[in-house]
Order: structure tokens, then sequence, then C-alpha cells
């Protein structure tokens, strides 16, 4: 049955030709195509985005770069965190303060705390978006607290997803 579905189906390698002389049709003239392939080729007409939200197509170019600069900014607070934990009781030798840590490194300005930004892939809670003001605050309680985990040497990606989600869904609390 699956053997059948592959050779009929039109992403089967032999029918590769037939989609890209339809796509070039389309390309010409959208109305050269039937409906359904419109409905088809119109998707790839439009950027891709990254956490699947369809209401970021409507997002201006700076805005989803901002968005970009916050998700590198949490992988700054997973990858060199642990440097700046507060690990010294005694407060003897203070970590000095790592730049890639700060909104400012990522091009983020204080114009920018009070800016709602997606926590796709976060595990902080339930809430799809945070300011930049709570997510900061959530980041360095997490990863500069009194707990400091190194993880993201790991290179299977379910051990680090697990140690992502168990640190940040309490904030490294228990």
């Amino acid at each position: 049955m699956m053997a059948q579905d592959r050779k009929t189906s039109f992403l089967f390698s032999e029918n590769t030709p037939y989609v890209e002389d339809l796509y070039d049709a389309y390309l010409s003239d959208d109305r050269s195509v039937s409906a359904e392939w419109q409905g088809i080729f119109s998707v790839l007409q439009r950027p891709p985005i990254a956490d699947g939200n369809d209401s970021a197509r409507s997002a201006t170019p700076m805005s989803l770069r901002k968005q970009v600069a916050v998700q590198a900014l949490i992988g700054a607070f997973r990858q060199v965190g642990a440097r700046q934990a507060d690990l010294d009781p005694l407060r003897w030798s203070p970590s000095p303060p790592l730049a890639e840590l700060t909104p400012a490194f990522h091009g983020l300005g204080d114009a920018d705390l009070d800016t709602q930004f997606s926590t796709a892939d976060t595990h902080f809670s339930g809430a799809e978006n945070a300011t930049l003001k709570e997510l900061l605050a959530a980041l360095a309680q997490t990863y500069c607290g009194t707990l400091a985990a190194e993880f993201t040497y790991l290179t299977d990606s379910a051990q680090r997803q697990w140690w992502e989600m168990r640190l940040e869904s309490s904030k490294a609390r228990a």
C-alpha cells in the first residue's frame, strides 16, 4: 500500500519535474494552475517563521530581529550563565559580569524591557509571551543563582532539553 502511495504522490521523486513545471507556470501566472496548486504554492511565497506562530507573518523586520536577539540572549544564559552564578557564600571572589548576558550585547535596549516577546522553547511558565524584563529575571534566577549547571556541551538534544525543562520550570529551586 505504501509503495503505491509513493508512486502516485506528487512528492515522489519521479514526479519532481511535473511539480517543478507547475511551479514555474504558477510563478509566471498563478491562474495557470488549479486552485489546489495555487494554495500549495502560495505558502512557498511567504517567509518562514521560526516558532510556527502565524501571527508573526505580520510582524515587522525590526520586531523579528529583536525576537531573534531575545532567543540569542536565552541561549547565552544557557551556555555561560553558570559562570555568573552566585557560588561564593563569603563573597570573597565575586564573578565578573559577562557582556553576553546583557541585553545590550544582543542589540536590545532599555526601551525593549517592557516589550512582550515569545517564550517559545523556554519552560518558565505556561505563558506564550513575557516581557524582556520578566524573561531576564527568570533567566538570571535560573542560571545565575546559587545553583550552577553546565549542560550545553551534551551531544544528546533530549538530554539538553531535559536539563532546560528541569531548571527553567523550577527556576533552579528544587
